[in-house]
């Protein structure tokens, strides 16, 4: 299996993480493409001056220029880095590039789970971890350009056996909240944003 290169490339404007990693040796990590979309309002004046809502997009391709500073290539996205399947916490959202995200061009942002908080459903005895509804805050934060965004809602998890462990298959949650990139400024998520993540590739970290 391909093991990740954990590195930034010389883009023009590379982003400036403010998210660490935290990869433990020996711990199972799974690795997911995140699909992110939020239905911005942001306030406008329209011609007659008058003050009104102007909505507008804003997603994955958009929050990866914004932070990046160059819209992505067809091999580049952000992806969703759970460093320890038995943390959820302990995770990266990251700028990445190649077939299977091996290459990271930056950390801008983490889902923050409230593992107090969650509800587990499992089987065979409780040996067997099903699926999680889990309250989470979304954080994007990067600088240089610039981008931050704030989500929230109810996380929808699906797990897979691996390793000895049960690591996250897919997440699913909608969610609403507030934040700005360059090209958006001050903006509300608004009622039917959502973010998905389906697994792609699980390793073990060395």
């Amino acid at each position: 299996m391909t093991k990740r290169s954990v590195r930034g490339l010389a883009l023009p404007l590379a982003c400036i993480s403010l998210f660490g990693l935290a990869r433990s040796a020996g711990a199972q990590e799974s690795i997911h493409s995140v699909s992110i979309n939020m239905k911005a309002v942001a306030q406008a004046t329209n011609t007659g001056g008058d003050r009104t809502a102007a909505k507008s997009t804003v997603n994955d391709a958009s929050i990866f220029e914004a932070c990046v500073g160059q819209a992505p290539t067809k091999t580049q996205t952000l992806d969703l880095d759970f460093l320890d399947c038995t943390d959820l916490s302990n995770n990266l959202v990251n700028a990445v590039d190649g077939p299977n995200f091996d290459i990271v061009l930056g950390g801008i942002g983490a889902f923050m789970f409230e593992m107090d908080r969650a509800t587990f459903k499992s089987s065979g005895g409780d040996t067997v971890q099903k699926s999680a509804q889990i309250p989470v805050l979304v954080s994007i934060e990067c600088v240089a350009p610039d981008a931050s965004i704030t989500l929230s809602g109810i996380a929808n998890i699906t797990f897979k056996p691996f390793g000895g462990t049960f690591c996250p298959e897919t997440v699913k949650v909608k969610l609403t909240g507030f934040g700005m990139t360059t090209a958006n400024p001050a903006f509300l998520a608004n009622d039917g944003s959502s973010a998905h993540s389906k697994r792609v590739v699980d390793q073990e970290n060395m």
